[in-house]
């Protein structure tokens, strides 16, 4: 549909969709005949009486559409909401032809109705229709949305071939209010891009109308009371838009509260009407003038938080937001917020706005029902007077360590030499930047993954040397929790041996002090082959949480930030004391000639999560 304006005059569109009563089958047996109805004189607007008389009018599209119903005596339809054309104007636009092609009619006498835009067929209930009247409109006059039925119901023959007008000539009422707001002034001083009118009742939503009583008042559906005007083009001073909306009244003591927006500024809200003003009927086929004159800029900053990824395993209770140099606006350094189901978090400001913490590092600390954790990010640029919407949090890990952390690299009893070698612990300190690391028989290489190995020699009997690597404590744990633990590891065997050359790893969890260094394991058997590793390695721990089995050995000796395959266990009852140990261990079967070789375990991405 199109829309002409010409001085206040403003050309309406009705668009309909046609749902016929016949089946296909019925209408192609039956002969079809090209039918034009008419519509009378002009289709009147009128304005609130409590106000200054508008002098609105509406006139027929090009292209419009009407719905018609032809009822039988019998009350039947032979027509149901069939879709008619307007394509034709009389000497005047509101004077107007629609055509369609219908199957011939029995004679008789029938009563005609209709409505105006046609609905979806969905939308048709016997001679009941409805239309959605959107929350958000773009400030244009747009057709359809102008909903309307028939004044009053026309007894007719039948619709024969040509014109009908003179017979059936439709007279339309509106069925919506109509809003045409002028905006006389402009305070904010800049083009607004939207408004916002917040009603004490619903004003959009599902509009049902009753084709066969045009009288009747239209029912309004799921509807909402805040109607949004959003503009294609800005609007200032001496513009005027328009809304439509379904018909209400609204209380003496009830008003309508009014924002302007304009690049992401809001202006301070205003009420539409004045105190002790009175006649606040939105009618039906009627308008209301509004002249707004735009306020000023409401002075109030607003930062928007948002929870995204949780790889904690638990909800956050609270979030404490915490600025490492500047403060915030009231002049506090941290501001705690407790979580909601709407996930949707704001620290206010009304007034004048000095910004001092944009660009700061925001370290934020969520508390859990079993856990403390923290991390950072930087605050964007905060825009004063306006909604800064921060990129959502991320809750992070109980623990996490991708060894991009290593700053230098360290190398204890990790090469294949011919004697065994000593199994004794590091402290890896003065490593990784994360503090608490243990280790034997290991290897790390600066930002990329750790390797630990386990050292078997044989000489007519077997003597294995067992390397560890040990991850701090869970020290983020407030209380016992049941911990998941998911880890990438990947095998290399540097070995003489032609057989069984299988490595395996054994993890689990102990208590002991990160302050002290802990030795891996040297067992020695003096006869036969000594597949035992499973039997002796647990007594390290205070609880097994894995034994691998078999790991394929499918790296090689310098494998370090490669892709691993992804392991997992879960240990119960952990406290801000545990730590968890990953120990290789092998299987040779091969023992009876001089021989040494090692097995190599890559470790990498350890994560650490609360098991629900």
């Amino acid at each position: 549909m199109r829309t002409t304006f010409r001085t206040l005059w403003i050309a309406l569109s009705i668009a309909f969709v046609s749902a016929c009563s016949e089946t296909p089958e019925e209408q192609s047996a039956a002969k079809t005949i090209r039918a034009t109805i008419g519509s009378g004189a002009k289709i009147a607007l009128g304005s609130r009486t409590a106000l200054e008389e508008d002098g609105f009018s509406i006139r027929w599209a090009t292209d419009d559409k009407i719905a018609l119903w032809a009822i039988d005596g019998s009350g039947n339809a032979t027509l149901a909401a069939h879709t008619f054309t307007m394509y034709h104007y009389n000497a005047t636009y509101g004077n107007a032809k629609f055509t369609a092609d219908i199957p011939e009619m029995p004679a008789g006498e029938y009563t005609y109705c209709a409505v105006s835009p046609a609905p979806a067929a969905a939308n048709v209930n016997g001679t009941q229709a409805s239309f959605d009247i959107p929350a958000t409109q773009n400030g244009t006059f747009d057709g359809r949305y102008d909903i309307m039925v028939a004044a009053a119901d026309q007894t007719a023959g039948a619709l024969e071939e040509g014109d009908n007008s003179e017979r059936v000539n439709l007279q339309f009422v509106h069925k919506v209010h109509l809003l045409q707001i002028a905006i006389p002034a402009n305070k904010m001083g800049t083009p607004i891009t939207s408004l916002e009118l917040t009603f004490p009742t619903a004003v959009t939503g599902r509009l049902t109308v009753d084709a066969a009583n045009p009288e009747a008042d239209p029912v309004l559906s799921g509807g909402s009371n805040v109607l949004t005007l959003n503009f294609d083009e800005p609007k200032d001073a001496g513009d005027i838009v328009y809304a439509m909306i379904a018909p209400t009244t609204i209380a003496d003591t009830e008003n309508i509260s009014i924002k302007a927006y304009a690049s992401g500024l809001t202006s301070v809200p205003v009420n539409m009407f004045k105190e002790g003003f009175t006649g606040r009927k939105f009618a039906a086929g009627h308008a209301t003038p509004i002249n707004l004159t735009v306020p000023e800029l409401y002075k109030f900053t607003q930062l928007i938080f948002s929870v995204g990824a949780n790889n904690l395993g638990e909800a956050p209770q609270t979030i404490t937001l915490t600025v490492s140099s500047g403060r915030f606006p009231d002049g506090s350094t941290s501001k705690t917020i407790t979580t909601n189901s709407t996930n949707s978090y704001s620290i206010d400001y009304e007034g004048d706005y000095t910004d001092n913490i944009s660009g700061k590092t925001i370290t934020v600390t969520y508390d859990s029902e079993h856990a403390r954790v923290s991390n950072t990010f930087v605050m964007p640029t905060v825009k004063s007077f306006q909604k800064t919407v921060v990129n959502p949090l991320t809750v992070p890990y109980l623990f996490f360590e991708d060894f991009s952390t290593i700053h230098t690299a360290f190398e204890f009893d990790d090469a294949k030499v011919s004697s065994l070698m000593s199994a004794d612990g590091h402290l890896l300190n003065d490593y990784i930047t994360t503090q608490g690391w243990n280790g034997a028989h290991i290897k790390g290489v600066v930002g990329q993954s750790v390797r630990v190995n386990v050292r078997h020699q044989s000489t007519m009997g077997v003597t294995r040397s067992n390397g560890r690597l040990d991850s701090p404590a869970m020290t983020a744990l407030k209380s016992a929790a049941k911990l998941r633990v998911t880890f990438d590891m990947g095998a290399y065997v540097n070995s003489g041996y032609s057989s069984n050359n299988d490595v395996f790893c054994i993890a689990g969890t102990h208590t002991k002090s990160t302050s002290s260094a802990i030795d891996g394991v040297v067992n020695t058997k003096a006869f036969g082959n000594v597949n035992a590793d499973t039997s002796r390695i647990p007594s390290q721990f205070s609880t097994v949480t894995l034994t691998t089995g078999t790991i394929p050995a499918s790296f090689n000796d310098n494998s370090f930030g490669a892709t691993f395959p992804t392991y997992s266990f879960t240990a119960n009852n952990c406290t801000s004391a545990t730590r968890f140990g990953w120990i290789p261990c092998c299987s040779q079967s091969t023992w009876a000639s001089p021989n040494n070789a090692h097995y190599y375990l890559y470790i990498d991405n350890i994560k650490v999560s609360i098991a629900q």
